[in-house]
């Protein structure tokens, strides 16, 4: 259900915020995906955007800790 809401915003273009905070240059990600598939030795995880960070890190997290931390966001 939440894809479908999300393709039917991007789509309809009905929430013009969230197309707003999308970045413009996508270079970090095509950098990412070229280096995952043309690597001898390819890294299990790629982080491209500074929130990247912060999501790993809240991932390694205990369950209660990071949905408290993510509550508070």
């Amino acid at each position: 259900m939440y894809v479908w809401n999300l393709v039917r915003r991007m789509l309809f273009e009905e929430d013009k915020a969230y197309f707003e905070r999308l970045p413009s240059d996508l270079s970090p990600v095509l950098d990412a995906y070229e280096h995952a598939l043309l690597a001898t030795y390819p890294r299990p995880r790629y982080m491209v955007d500074s929130n990247a960070a912060y999501a790993a890190l809240v991932a390694a997290m205990p369950e209660c800790i990071s949905d408290r931390l993510l509550k508070m966001r």
